[in-house]
């Protein structure tokens, strides 16, 4: 697929994604360090999915992930590249826990009170990312729509159409027109191989941007939005420019 992005430019599409992906990512302080405790995460997922080339990129602009749906599999390589992407975050983070315990073994063979408040020291780190892991799974959670995600696989099923899921689409506020360029590029390559697209807008602006792309809701007050090959805009819709977004710090 010549939407895959390179191995090398990965980890910067993956802080970006997480950057707007994660709530309260936008805080200029605290959302620099909620970024970056998340972006691990991310990086499992993306890693994963570049290996079973299901990622999309638009330079270092945006990105989104290809779920498959309908008449589509994860291959074992997927399996394969998240977990050895979560060994290699999971040890990133746990060797700084093992030289502050064998540290203070060392340092302080005697004296309790010093080894314990240097263990104490040690492990706050991951305490402190417990948080906002818990909140990025709660977000996930209520933006599933596990009914009307049956209801598009059975319709693709019956028609023998393979389904997609465009997930996690986010693109560099300062370039506001990647993600659209993006989903363009990635509709028309679904075209061109026959596949149905199915997507979840985060807002009411988006979900009507959706359909001047051919998405319609699964079923009526539905979120999740689903597109046919070939699937035409609505007549009377145009298009309208992206807009550039307001310069932020990054």
């Amino acid at each position: 697929m010549d939407l895959e992005p390179r191995w090398r430019d990965l980890a910067r599409l993956g802080w970006v994604a997480t950057r707007r992906l994660t709530p309260g990512g936008w805080i200029p302080v605290l959302g620099g360090a909620i970024t970056a405790a998340l972006w691990p995460m991310t990086m499992i997922d993306m890693v994963a999915s570049r290996a079973d080339h299901r990622v999309a990129a638009q330079g270092l602009g945006a990105s989104l992930l290809l779920q498959p749906v309908a008449g589509l599999t994860r291959r074992p390589r997927y399996w394969l590249a998240a977990g050895a992407a979560f060994i290699g975050c999971l040890a990133a983070m746990l060797v700084p826990v093992v030289v502050m315990i064998i540290a203070a073994a060392v340092a302080y063979p005697r004296s309790h009170a010093v080894a314990r408040m240097l263990l104490d020291w040690a492990w706050s780190p991951l305490l402190l990312l417990a948080p906002p892991y818990l909140i990025t799974v709660v977000a996930v959670l209520r933006r599933l729509d596990s009914a009307a995600r049956a209801r598009a696989r059975s319709r693709a099923q019956a028609d023998k159409v393979p389904m997609v899921e465009a997930a996690n689409l986010a693109a560099h506020p300062d370039d506001g027109g990647a993600a659209t360029r993006l989903v363009l590029r990635l509709l028309a390559h679904a075209d061109r191989m026959g596949m149905a697209v199915l997507a979840s807008p985060r807002t009411a602006v988006l979900a009507d941007h959706y359909t001047q792309y051919g998405f319609v809701p699964v079923y009526p007050g539905a979120r999740l939005m689903q597109r046919y090959p070939g699937a035409k805009r609505p007549r009377g819709r145009r298009s309208r420019p992206a807009q550039r977004a307001p310069r932020r710090r990054w």
